[in-house]
């Protein structure tokens, strides 16, 4: 049992789960071993609380951003050996926000943001997080909801408008596109 409040949770194929904080404190993540039930913490620097997070379809990393904290922005964290090690975050001080929760690939070579924004992965840090284009929509449109078939080369997004309050946001559109 974790002692304090999730905000995100990841299983991961090594049998570790990890438990992101909710908060605004800079925190840690809490590791679990499925296989012992032992918990330990994430090495490295601290992450701030509300992080949302994504395992990237290696297995081996967990990819999280930051949300109410500005600048909004993307970090790494390495899950080979079981415990979270925070790696890096993006090169982008809040030049390219990462609102919200992106979503990651099939094939883990694309991260797409709410914003419409697409950045690169790697292993290498230098072309990790890099940005690599957008996918074409409005400046005051976010993705809500996003699916992509990487085989038949298509995306498919539901936007709103986010000037709108939440009530109002009943127009959604739904917008399929070859990438």
């Amino acid at each position: 049992p974790i002692t304090f409040s999730a905000w995100d949770i990841v299983l991961a194929p090594n049998d570790w789960i990890y438990v992101f904080p909710k908060g605004t404190n800079d925190t840690r993540i809490s590791c679990i071993n499925l296989l012992d039930g032992s918990e330990v913490l994430s090495d490295g620097i601290q992450i701030h609380g509300n992080t949302k997070a994504r395992l990237h379809p290696s297995g081996e990393y967990i990819y999280g951003w930051r949300n109410g904290l500005s600048p909004f922005d993307a970090e790494k964290y390495d899950i080979r050996n079981g415990p979270a090690i925070y790696l890096y975050e993006s090169p982008y001080h809040g030049e390219h926000e990462f609102v919200e929760q992106p979503w990651i690939s099939d094939d883990g070579q694309r991260i797409f943001t709410a914003q419409g924004k697409i950045f690169n992965t790697s292993t290498n840090p230098s072309e990790d997080l890099i940005y690599q284009g957008s996918l074409g929509i409005e400046h005051n449109l976010w993705i809500l909801a996003f699916d992509h078939n990487m085989l038949r080369n298509r995306i498919c997004a539901v936007y709103f408008d986010y000037h709108q309050e939440p009530d109002q946001r009943r127009d959604q559109h739904l917008r399929p596109r070859r990438r």
